[in-house]
């Protein structure tokens, strides 16, 4: 899914794209974001969200498996899903490479 904008987006509105994609990803289930987990990157901002029911219960039952960060870039507020195959952490490096790289034009 992306939405593209002519201008650099904000963090509140790559919040607002964020919050549009994953409400469209299990209907009948109410996912919200970690807003506390959002790392900001050159690229632009990765979010991280759950079940609205997991983070009342607590209850393992109620995650939602495979979810992935989501990543909303700056420049033109496109979204992307990150590996669920890698830790988050090295998801995201792996996507700020590919960025820098596209970037430059290198590779």
């Amino acid at each position: 899914m992306t939405e593209k904008s002519a201008e650099p987006i904000t963090k509140d509105r790559a919040l607002e794209i964020a919050r549009r994609t994953i409400a469209t990803l299990k209907p009948g289930t109410e996912l919200v974001i970690l807003e506390d987990k959002t790392v900001e990157k050159d690229f632009g901002w990765v979010f991280f969200y759950t079940t609205k029911k997991y983070l009342q219960s607590h209850n393992p039952g109620d995650l939602l498996p495979g979810n992935s960060p989501l990543v909303v870039e700056r420049a033109d507020g496109s979204t992307h899903f990150l590996s669920t195959s890698l830790p988050p952490n090295r998801a995201i490096e792996e996507y700020e490479s590919s960025w820098r790289k596209k970037k430059t034009g290198a590779g």
